[in-house]
C-alpha cells in the first residue's frame, strides 16, 4: 500500500474493496456504522493462506451474513472448488472460489428489482415536479423549485425515473397538500432510505401493519410511526 493511499485512508477511510496489509487496517477511519469485511489472502511470504475448514463452510457462512447485514439477503456466495492443474506441490490443491454463481445470483437480482420496481410504479400514481406545482398551485417559473423544497424538508419524497423526480400522489391531500403524517414517517427514517427505499417501505406489505402497505393506512398514525420506528431500529442493529 503506496504512502498515498495510506494517506486517503486516513483522511477519509475507504468504501470499496481492496487489499490491505495487517498494517493498514488499523489505519482505517473508524465509522460508526461501518463494518468491515476482512478474509485472509496471503501471508507475507506470499503464499495464500489455506481456510481451516475444506469445504469453506465458516467462511461461506460468514460472508452470507455479512451480505444480509447490508439488506442483500437475495445475494448468497457459494464456496465451491475451483480445480487448476499442477502447481510445485507433489499434489494438485483445489482453490475456494467463494463468487462462484456471483454474476447470475446479481442477474437474478437486477430483474428482480427491476419487476419491484414496475409494480410500485403500477400500484400508485406518481406526478412530475410539473403536475404537482400545478395541482399544489405552485406559480414558480422553475416548475420544480416547490416540490424540491417540500422533499427537502421531509415533507414528500420522490423516485427517479429516467432522471425526472416523480412524486406519490397518496403522500398528498384533496388539496395536494402534504400530509403531515408523512413528514413524521420521513423524520424517524433521517434520510437513511433513497427515494426509491421509501417507495418500497410505503408500497409493500409491512408485517407490523399486519400485511397491509402502508401507503394504505396514512390515516392510522400511532399504527404507522410504530411500524417505521420498528423498520429504523431493525437497520440500525440487525
Amino acid at each position: 500500500m503506496s504512502t498515498k493511499e495510506k494517506a486517503t485512508v486516513r483522511a477519509k477511510g475507504y468504501q470499496g474493496a481492496m487489499l490491505v496489509d495487517a498494517r493498514a487496517i488499523d489505519e482505517l477511519k473508524e465509522e460508526s456504522r461501518a463494518q468491515y469485511l476482512v478474509i485472509p489472502v496471503q501471508n507475507r511470504s506470499g503464499s495464500r493462506i489455506k481456510p481451516q475448514l475444506p469445504d469453506g463452510a465458516d467462511i461461506e457462512k460468514k460472508i452470507n451474513r455479512f451480505l444480509a447485514s447490508l439488506g442483500l439477503e437475495d445475494t448468497r456466495v457459494r464456496m465451491a472448488p475451483a480445480q487448476h492443474g499442477r502447481s510445485d506441490h507433489a499434489d494438485s490443491e483445489n482453490t475456494l472460489d467463494i463468487f462462484a454463481g456471483f454474476e447470475a445470483q446479481r442477474s437474478k437480482n437486477a430483474r428482480r428489482q427491476q419487476d419491484l420496481r414496475e409494480f410500485i410504479l403500477n400500484d400508485a400514481e406518481w406526478l412530475s415536479a410539473s403536475q404537482l406545482s400545478d395541482k399544489a398551485g405552485f406559480e414558480n417559473k422553475n416548475r420544480s423549485a416547490g416540490p424540491n423544497t417540500w422533499k427537502r424538508r421531509n415533507r414528500i419524497f420522490a423516485i427517479s425515473v429516467q432522471g425526472k423526480n416523480l412524486y406519490p400522489r397518496y403522500c398528498l391531500d384533496l388539496a395536494y397538500q402534504p400530509l403531515s403524517v408523512v413528514k413524521e414517517v420521513l423524520e424517524v427514517f433521517a434520510d437513511s432510505k433513497s427515494g426509491w427505499a421509501l417507495a418500497y417501505w410505503f408500497g409493500t406489505a409491512n408485517g407490523w401493519l399486519n400485511g397491509k402497505k402502508p401507503k394504505d393506512l396514512l390515516s392510522d398514525k400511532a399504527a404507522l410511526l410504530r411500524a417505521a420506528q420498528a423498520e429504523n431500529e431493525g437497520a440500525l442493529h440487525g
